[in-house]
């Protein structure tokens, strides 16, 4: 491994569905995009359960493994919304943390991920954390997105007190623009 740890985040919006059946979107990433990285965060998955094996066939093609966070079934038939993953080069040594600290309020596995790599380059490892984050420009007449936001703010806090001295990264969708503004390669 190199004595730099390179890694992407990328919203998504789906690898692998109903929009782009044939993983187009995900070769151009490979082929153009995340060629030298040994990490490449993903946020808003959308992954079917179906496609899973597609999309492990296709990261080895490219020298990596994938992990993931299960993405939720939405309204719309064979439709998912959510999912968090992560791509990372073959032989590095990744550890998914399965299990958030009880104090998080946030508990939603298809929005946050934990990992810890291992590298010579921090003797402790690295942790990283993944996170796809409520959307913060539509109307909330309700509150039900502002409490939610609340309390991603607290799973934060606490994910930040416990990763204090371990050398953490936060990665993913903070949805804190004002406005979407999609940028697809």
């Amino acid at each position: 491994m190199d004595q730099i740890l390179k890694y992407h985040s990328w919203n998504a919006n789906g690898i692998v569905g109903l929009i782009d059946p044939h993983m187009v979107k995900m070769n151009k990433m490979f082929t153009n995009v995340w060629k030298d990285a040994d990490l490449v965060f993903i946020q808003e998955t959308k992954l079917h359960p179906s496609k899973v094996d597609n999309v492990k066939a296709l990261a080895g093609k490219f020298g990596y493994e994938f992990m993931f966070n299960d993405s939720e079934f939405g309204v719309t038939p064979n439709w998912m919304n959510y999912g968090v993953g992560l791509f990372f080069k073959k032989g590095l040594s990744v550890t998914k943390i399965e299990k958030l600290p009880s104090e998080c309020p946030v508990k939603n596995p298809a929005r946050i991920m934990a990992i810890k790599v291992d590298t010579p380059l921090f003797a402790k490892g690295i942790y990283f954390v993944n996170l796809y984050l409520p959307v913060n420009h539509q109307p909330d007449p309700s509150g039900t997105r502002t409490l939610e936001r609340e309390n991603w703010v607290r799973t934060l806090d606490v994910l930040s007190d416990k990763l204090r001295d371990k050398g953490a990264i936060y990665v993913g969708d903070f949805n804190a623009m004002q406005r979407n503004n999609t940028l697809v390669p």
